[in-house]
């Protein structure tokens, strides 16, 4: 859920189908179809720099824009997923086919930035409007952790706070060695 500029608040629920966007405004809920597709959104996140930008991250694990504040959406393409990772080299070579969506939120200093956190770490695009989106990633020292939320802050660049999921285990790192990760 997220209020954009305007006081309109957006909720993406988890009831399936192209109607489980909803918007809040003059005291009253409404639907949002957002495409003959089915589109079952995952997340949602509205550009604080114009509240008329917003992307919702599917299921499917990809991404679904409107740039005309939430009246039209663009569909999903099938397309090979566009990643690197220089912090943690083996990331950029998990070879999934999609990518899960817990969160998704703009960044208020570079608007053009959108951050996402999934399963095995957080990832920024430059380009979250395009069917192509190249993602970077922005999990070093979290290579163990699991981002299961996180907040992008007015003024601040990039994310400011995270939630990380809590893990136990006993694991064998690439150098080989037994590590227990406790939080």
């Amino acid at each position: 859920m997220i209020v954009d500029e305007n006081g309109v608040v957006w909720l993406v629920d988890n009831g399936g189908g192209a109607y489980n966007l909803h918007k809040y405004t003059a005291d009253s809920w409404s639907s949002v179809n957002t495409g003959p597709n089915g589109s079952e959104g995952a997340a949602i996140a509205v550009n604080p720099a114009n509240p008329n930008h917003m992307v919702v991250a599917l299921h499917s694990g990809d991404l679904i824009y409107s740039t005309d504040g939430g009246t039209t959406w663009s569909q999903p393409n099938v397309r090979t997923m566009a990643r690197t990772a220089a912090d943690i080299p083996w990331l950029a070579n998990t070879n999934e086919s999609y990518m899960s969506a817990g969160n998704i939120v703009f960044d208020p200093a570079q608007s053009q930035v959108l951050y996402c956190a999934e399963e095995i770490g957080i990832w920024h695009t430059m380009n979250p409007f395009t069917n192509e989106p190249t993602w970077i990633s922005q999990s070093a020292a979290i290579e163990q952790l699991v981002s299961a939320q996180m907040r992008s802050l007015q003024g601040t660049p990039g994310v400011s706070t995270i939630r990380l999921g809590v893990t136990r285990r006993k694991e064998r790192s690439t150098f080989g060695s037994v590590k227990t990760v406790e939080q």
